[in-house]
């Protein structure tokens, strides 16, 4: 071969190399480009939340469940203006769909009705009453399908000064032991003895034997009220201690402070607040009850247009009250303030007590939920992050958010905290139904009505024809109850305790 011929070959076998290595580092490159866009295509889902307090919980949970399903969550903090709406536009754009998002339960008829929520991924019946409060499983619970997943939940409670009423307690004791020491003297040895007994005792923390303090604690326990009316007799047999002003204030302007009164015998939807036919406000029991809280206004001097939750909170941190209704958020609020030496007494807890001995009580509750979003395309991840947000991590949820998780807990923090999931657990959840969407602000007005002093009667009467008709839509007329001739019930007078 001619050195010319050689030099063509090797020209031609150099564009050739220099062909397939640049082929091979195309080739490199694109899988180098592929394996990024598998990376950032993984499976990535989106959490809306519109409560800055849950943040550092679901970011914690968020990088958990990732470490765990290798499964991306975006939280996303919005406005809870027109949240729903928010909610809709963003699933039809179909940008970036919210996968799940975290709810008021009161919210959830109207995000199935419209395709925002679905029926959750309960394989095995994981939201059940042995798992979750009954209370949550009712709120999650339309039209017999489990639609989201209970998380957390606020209700009301009883909330009262303990040291104040074993500053009664011990007076009580006092007295009944110099009682005792004075009916035990003999009229012989009066005299001889008069130097021993000259002295009465006086209690104290200090001197008190294991005895005594049994029987202050006795006599505590005692006071804490069952119904309303021990409350009434308690401001009618006791001075007031220390800068008490009154004996029981609460929030008489916001429904779900007052709810109680009548929760027992005004029902809307049913145990799960979805069922049309099931609708009974206006009855004798229902009567009764808002007669009662209408005499409280007799009694406990409130004004309606001024109170306010938190000026009743300060209040009472400020030794101000005995007895007030109170919510979950309280309980951290006393306990920061306990640490902090800015409490000065000490607090006890009971569940919200009974009108009376005949009629009984029942608080509301609200539950924020998890819901899965029908238009996501990754429902069965959306369901597994649910449950992690919901149960898997749980017991981390008060501690980060200061939240009541709905699920049943082996231990919390404060023994308090006891009692005010069991009154969750017995409590009704707001309904769901769209027809009646205005229950609770016109239950509110009825209630400010009431407080007011006009026609109980007459006030139910209106709000049961309203509801109904709205569910009907229909113009429905209730008949007219005459109530039997109740017996008054007569309030003690107490001297120089203007207000109670």
């Amino acid at each position: 071969m001619s050195m010319k011929s050689r030099l063509i070959s090797v020209l031609v076998l150099g564009a050739v190399l220099a062909l397939l290595i640049h082929l091979g580092l195309d080739d490199y490159k694109t899988l180098a480009e592929r394996a990024e866009e598998r990376r950032v295509r993984k499976e990535t889902i989106h959490l809306w939340y519109t409560d800055e307090a849950l943040t550092d919980y679901i970011n914690s949970v968020a990088l958990n469940f990732y470490e765990d399903t290798d499964i991306r969550v975006v939280p996303t903090l919005v406005s809870g203006s027109e949240y729903l709406e928010q909610i809709n536009t963003a699933s039809l754009d179909g940008a970036e769909i919210p996968d799940l998002y975290i709810i008021g339960n009161d919210s959830l008829g109207k995000a199935y009705l419209s395709g925002l929520a679905v029926e959750i991924d309960d394989e095995g019946g994981f939201v059940n009453p042995d798992v979750f409060y009954q209370a949550g499983v009712d709120a999650v619970t339309y039209e017999g399908k489990k639609i989201a997943y209970p998380f957390y939940f606020e209700t009301s409670y009883l909330l009262y000064n303990r040291t104040y009423l074993k500053e009664i307690a011990m007076q009580l004791v006092q007295e009944e032991l110099n009682g005792q020491n004075a009916e035990t003297t003999d009229e012989d040895a009066q005299e001889a003895e008069m130097d021993s007994l000259a002295e009465e005792i006086i209690l104290t923390e200090e001197n008190m034997t294991d005895e005594i303090r049994a029987m202050v604690e006795n006599k505590v326990a005692t006071m804490v009220p069952s119904t309303i009316e021990n409350i009434l007799d308690f401001a009618a047999e006791y001075d007031a201690p220390g800068k008490v002003e009154s004996f029981f204030t609460w929030d008489v302007s916001d429904i779900f402070y007052n709810f109680f009164f009548v929760g027992s015998y005004v029902v809307v939807g049913g145990e799960t607040g979805d069922d049309p036919e099931q609708v009974d406000i206006y009855n004798e029991s229902a009567i009764r009850c808002l007669e009662m809280y209408q005499d409280m206004n007799q009694f406990f001097s409130i004004d309606a247009d001024t109170v306010t939750y938190e000026s009743v909170i300060d209040d009472f941190m400020n030794g101000k009250m005995i007895f007030t209704v109170a919510t979950t958020h309280a309980i951290s609020r006393l306990e920061n303030a306990v640490r902090a030496g800015e409490f000065a007494y000490e607090y006890g807890v009971c569940r919200i007590p009974d009108i009376n001995d005949e009629m009984t009580s029942r608080s509301l509750s609200t539950t924020s939920v998890v819901a899965v979003n029908g238009y996501s395309e990754h429902q069965s991840a959306a369901n597994m992050l649910a449950r992690y947000l919901t149960y898997s991590s749980s017991d981390l949820l008060y501690g980060r958010t200061d939240k009541f998780a709905a699920r049943r807990l082996d231990n919390y923090p404060y023994e308090c905290m006891y009692t005010i999931a069991q009154e969750y657990d017995q409590s009704i959840s707001m309904p769901k139904m769209l027809e009646t969407s205005n229950y609770w602000v016109e239950l509110e007005l009825c209630f400010t009505r009431a407080w007011q002093g006009e026609d109980v009667n007459l006030l139910l009467k209106g709000l049961s024809e309203k509801m109904k008709s709205q569910i009907s839509q229909s113009t429905v007329r209730e008949e007219y109850i005459v109530m039997p001739q109740e017996p008054v019930y007569e309030y003690d007078e107490v001297d120089d305790q203007e207000g109670y």
